[in-house]
């Protein structure tokens, strides 16, 4: 604030009222309640050394209080912000929120998102006919060529373990007979099992003299049996020997290396392989099912079509009541700045296609334009295309105020 000489101090005050419900509430959730009459009195005081002092209410607060406070209560309106009545895109917002048409809109753009989906799946199923020749032909190679391996899950690793025990055969089948020979049978010297069986027999003709002796012949029952049966289990997971191991080990390995092959092309996993099988299956058959697919869809676009254009309508009429509204109201409000020349009006018209037919947008089937005559006999302009920057932050000014 500039000084003025021989003055010490300099004060301003205000007092706003007609203070929305909104603001109330806001300013209330601040510590400042509205008087009597609902109003707030702020003042504020500068001395020459720099120092100030603020009140609301009759009450002092800091200044950062008072800028809360003031931010509230007052729109700080400049040339600058004349950039949204500049942006025809934002035209379609700002008359929808003035006639709150927000719920309706949603609505329309529902069944919009809808038609545009179904017609983006139409134009991707309609694709070049040579395309999809060519992916046809393809789809069918890889089809044939994955399923003529007659590939299994969990094949590979089946195979794997079958080459490992027929490398290692007869190491594996002297391990497993030393096993059942030391637990179960032995023609050589007694097993475990044997043994354990002559430990329990001793036990039961202890009992008389040895309480405990019943107890531990039965656990000793019990363990000889686990032992048969482990014994048993061992032996008969020992694979039949073939009469031409080198053979079966040649087999496997071209029946591994043709996995290896589909793997390279179709998947890092024989898992991935089959799920691009069955990707491809469905890929093929969607290809030659397109037509009817499409037909279903162009069924589907003819009743999204109707629903949004039927919204779209609703939309069109209630924007042209609310425009007629506005456009009254606002040139009231451009009049009292001092404007008697300039005219305003918001205008909707119809979008068309090439066809003639409604051109459907996300926001509807409309044009929402801000018109503006500067000077008397002028036709009415775009505002966007001829307001100078002055009479644009006054334009805009009427919109706030509206």
């Amino acid at each position: 604030m500039p000084e003025r000489t021989g003055e010490n101090s300099a004060s301003v005050s205000a007092i706003f009222s007609d203070i929305s419900p909104e603001s109330a509430e806001k300013l209330s959730a601040l510590g400042i309640e509205l008087d009597e009459e609902g109003s707030v009195f702020i003042q504020r005081a500068v001395t020459a050394d720099g120092k100030s002092r603020s009140k609301i209410n009759g009450c002092t607060y800091p200044l950062s209080m008072l800028r809360e406070v003031g931010a509230l209560l007052v729109n700080i309106h400049g040339q600058l912000d004349n950039r949204d009545i500049f942006d025809e895109k934002a035209y379609t917002d700002l008359l929808d929120s003035y006639a709150g048409l927000y719920p309706l809109r949603e609505k329309y753009r529902e069944e919009y998102r809808k038609m545009t989906a179904a017609l983006s799946e139409i134009e991707r199923l309609s694709s070049d006919e040579r395309e999809k020749e060519r992916k046809t032909e393809l789809l069918r190679y890889q089809i044939d060529d994955i399923e003529s391996a007659g590939l299994k899950p969990g094949e590979e690793e089946e195979l794997d373990n079958e080459k490992k025990v027929l490398k290692n055969f007869r190491q594996i089948a002297k391990q497993v007979r030393t096993v059942y020979r030391a637990l179960y049978k032995n023609d050589k010297g007694m097993s475990a099992s044997r043994l354990v069986d002559i430990a329990h027999d001793t036990l039961e003709t202890m009992t008389e003299f040895v309480p405990e002796a019943a107890e531990y012949a039965e656990k000793l029952y019990e363990i000889s049996f686990e032992m048969e049966h482990i014994a048993e289990n061992v032996l008969a997971a020992l694979p039949r020997e073939h009469s031409d191991p080198e053979k079966r080990l040649d087999e496997i390995e071209t029946r591994l290396d043709t996995i290896h092959k589909l793997k390279r092309k179709y998947g890092s996993t024989l898992e991935q392989v089959l799920e691009y099988l069955d990707k491809s299956k469905k890929e093929l058959d969607e290809i030659l099912l397109s037509d009817d697919k499409i037909k279903e869809l162009e069924k589907e676009v003819v009743v999204y079509r109707a629903n949004a254009l039927k919204l779209a309508k609703e939309l069109s009429e209630k924007r042209s009541i609310a425009a007629k509204e506005l456009s009254e109201k606002i040139s009231a409000e451009i009049r009292f700045l001092d404007m008697e020349k300039v005219k305003f009006s918001v205008d909707v018209s119809p979008l068309y296609d090439a066809r003639g037919e409604a051109s459907f947008t996300k926001d509807g089937t409309d044009k929402i334009d801000f018109l503006v005559s500067t000077n008397p006999g002028e036709p009415p302009k775009p505002l966007s295309k001829i307001a100078s920057g002055g009479e644009a932050a006054r334009i805009l000014l009427s919109m706030k105020c509206v």
